[in-house]
């Protein structure tokens, strides 16, 4: 994607896998929404053949290969900020919430969260997923880690770290 967004002369910053501060979101959508399934799927194949010796033989039994979602990988998960300080906004809350002490020792559940982040919410379930998918964000960054056998979070080591670094 990024070489294609190249191509086309719009200017992007890029973190890992990540674009942000498109310069043309609408034609970088354009391009996003005409990748081309067929040719990504068989590249996938090649490469899925070199990495598992079984798929020839799979095949064979089975009549049939990987099944590539591929037209997903072109919708991030992510929320589109318009701002950065739309984004900063809803970043110190969700963190400053998690950080305040409240939740240090007896640890937290979804919602806790939801309650301090949508407290007048019209639609329980809408605030519920968007916890939720908050919850999953904090633990795949190592910021929260989840207790066992429970729906119970805590906060970790590594979010103590960052709140230092944070509040300087």
């Amino acid at each position: 994607m990024s070489k294609q967004v190249d191509q086309q002369g719009i200017r992007y910053d890029r973190n890992e896998n990540s674009l942000f501060n498109i310069s043309d979101l609408a034609k970088a959508q354009e391009l996003a929404n005409n990748i081309e399934s067929l040719k990504l799927c068989g590249r996938l194949d090649a490469i899925a053949h070199r990495v598992n010796p079984y798929l020839g033989r799979l095949h064979e039994i089975l009549h049939q290969g990987y099944y590539w979602c591929v037209d997903q990988c072109k919708y991030a998960t992510n929320t589109i900020f318009h701002s950065r300080e739309e984004l900063e906004m809803n970043t110190c809350q969700l963190f400053m919430t998690i950080m305040n002490g409240t939740f240090h020792i007896n640890g937290f559940v979804n919602k806790d969260l939801r309650l301090i982040l949508y407290p007048h919410s019209s639609d329980d379930r809408k605030a519920r997923s968007k916890t939720t998918r908050l919850l999953k964000k904090l633990r795949a960054h190592g910021l929260i880690r989840k207790a066992p056998r429970s729906f119970k979070y805590y906060v970790s080591k590594e979010a103590g770290t960052l709140w230092q670094a944070f509040c300087i």
